[in-house]
């Protein structure tokens, strides 16, 4: 509605609702990486023996090609790693296609779960 609106309207106009159609573009996008996110960690953390989502730091070698909507480390048991795998590759394959790209790395070490309970303490 609001790119017709634009395309009929006075050059000031048409700036500013161009502006308010750009706005609403990144708000959906935003939404939905969020929702995205909050599925792909609430499956891998059914996996995981603790899941604590991180800082969404970017690459700034990446800055230009990707925004980081999940960054999480899992903590999976190791008779339950090839199933956490095979969890990983269901929501590549789920959004592949979709813009969305996955870096799996690891293992790493435990450090991201010291403290992350202040009640296990």
């Amino acid at each position: 509605r609001l790119r017709a609106e634009a395309a009929a309207a006075s050059p000031g106009q048409r700036y500013l609702l161009d502006r308010k159609v750009a706005e609403q573009a990144k708000d959906a996008l935003r939404a939905a990486g969020q929702r995205i996110a909050r599925d792909v960690f609430a499956a891998l953390m059914g996996i995981a023996r603790e899941a604590v989502p991180r800082p969404l730091v970017a690459d700034p070698d990446r800055a230009g090609e990707a925004t980081i909507v999940l960054n999480g480390a899992f903590l999976v048991e190791r008779a339950r790693t090839n199933e956490f795998r095979a969890a990983v590759g269901q929501c590549m394959t789920e959004y592949d296609g979709k813009g969305i790209s996955f870096e799996f790395t690891g293992p790493w070490p435990s450090y991201n779960f010291v403290g992350a309970n202040p009640a296990d303490a």
